[in-house]
């Protein structure tokens, strides 16, 4: 955002959204990921509602597929963010997360829906995570559980 622009527009500030959403879960950052959703935030494929609900179901998502990360994603004109396996030397995509999207009150966006797809999309662009990037976000994991369980 340009230092001449106080407010961003909803483009913006959706985009910024879901960029911050995807740094979030790549730093397995519950908490922050929280903030971005609305009281009322729904999902239908984690089966849960609510700030705490989608939470709980991220974080067994997480224990499940402990490798997963997510990158910037454009399906059409709509950001998305694509999750990824690792998968040898490469990543595996496994399907898209599509959001909608709410005004919040300090001019940015939140979070009100949260919706996975695993559908081909031909015209869903992505790059794949560079694995030498990627290794930084498994660091952070480490070092999460090591002062878990310390």
């Amino acid at each position: 955002m340009s230092e001449h622009s106080e407010v961003p527009s909803s483009e913006e500030a959706a985009e910024a959204c879901i960029d911050e959403f995807i740094d979030y879960f790549n730093a397995r950052d519950l908490d922050g990921i929280s903030e971005l959703f609305d009281d009322e935030v729904t999902s239908g494929f984690l089966g849960a509602s609510g700030p705490q609900g989608l939470v709980q179901s991220l974080a067994d998502m997480l224990l499940a597929q402990p490798a997963l990360v997510l990158t910037r994603g454009e399906l059409g004109t709509e950001p998305v963010a694509v999750a990824w396996i690792p998968d040898g030397a490469e990543y595996r995509r496994m399907g898209f997360l599509a959001f909608t999207l709410n005004q919040a009150s300090d001019g940015g966006a939140i979070i009100e829906h949260l919706e996975h797809s695993q559908d081909e999309e031909p015209e869903l662009l992505a790059e794949q995570p560079d694995p030498g990037e990627m290794a930084e976000w498994e660091d952070w994991a480490e070092w999460d559980e090591g002062e878990e369980s310390g």
